[in-house]
Protein backbone atom coordinates (compact mmCIF):
# COMPACT_ATOMS: atom_id res chain seq x y z
CA UNK A 1 0.00 0.00 0.00
CA UNK A 2 1.36 3.26 -0.84
CA UNK A 3 1.47 5.65 1.80
CA UNK A 4 0.70 8.75 -1.05
CA UNK A 5 -2.16 7.31 -1.67
CA UNK A 6 -3.62 6.25 1.94
CA UNK A 7 -1.84 8.75 3.34
CA UNK A 8 -3.84 11.53 4.77
CA UNK A 9 -5.46 11.85 7.50
CA UNK A 10 -9.20 12.38 6.27
CA UNK A 11 -7.83 8.71 3.99
CA UNK A 12 -6.92 7.15 7.02
CA UNK A 13 -10.19 7.77 8.99
CA UNK A 14 -12.73 6.89 6.22
CA UNK A 15 -10.59 3.59 6.06
CA UNK A 16 -10.75 3.23 10.11
CA UNK A 17 -14.61 3.41 9.23
CA UNK A 18 -14.88 1.07 6.48
CA UNK A 19 -12.73 -1.71 7.88
CA UNK A 20 -14.95 -1.25 11.35
CA UNK A 21 -18.05 -1.41 8.77
CA UNK A 22 -16.78 -4.77 7.15
CA UNK A 23 -15.65 -6.06 10.35
CA UNK A 24 -18.83 -5.57 11.84
CA UNK A 25 -20.55 -7.24 8.87
CA UNK A 26 -17.78 -10.32 9.11
CA UNK A 27 -18.65 -11.27 12.62
CA UNK A 28 -22.91 -10.83 12.05
CA UNK A 29 -21.93 -13.72 9.68
CA UNK A 30 -20.03 -15.29 11.88
CA UNK A 31 -16.31 -14.86 10.57
CA UNK A 32 -15.09 -14.31 13.78
CA UNK A 33 -11.34 -14.48 12.99
CA UNK A 34 -11.75 -12.48 10.01
CA UNK A 35 -13.41 -9.93 11.84
CA UNK A 36 -11.15 -9.43 14.19
CA UNK A 37 -8.28 -9.02 11.73
CA UNK A 38 -10.18 -6.26 10.07
CA UNK A 39 -10.68 -4.67 13.80
CA UNK A 40 -6.83 -4.66 14.07
CA UNK A 41 -6.47 -3.01 10.61
CA UNK A 42 -9.51 -0.06 11.90
CA UNK A 43 -7.26 0.20 15.10
CA UNK A 44 -3.99 0.72 13.09
CA UNK A 45 -5.46 3.30 10.37
CA UNK A 46 -6.25 5.09 14.03
CA UNK A 47 -3.00 4.80 15.40
CA UNK A 48 -1.37 6.52 12.03
CA UNK A 49 -3.69 9.22 12.10
CA UNK A 50 -2.98 10.29 15.50
CA UNK A 51 1.09 9.71 14.95
CA UNK A 52 0.66 12.00 11.86
CA UNK A 53 -1.45 14.98 14.00
CA UNK A 54 1.63 14.48 16.39
CA UNK A 55 4.42 15.12 13.64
Amino acid sequence: MSYDLYGGISEQSKASKHRLDDARALLNAGRWRSAMYLSGYAVECLIKIKTEKLS
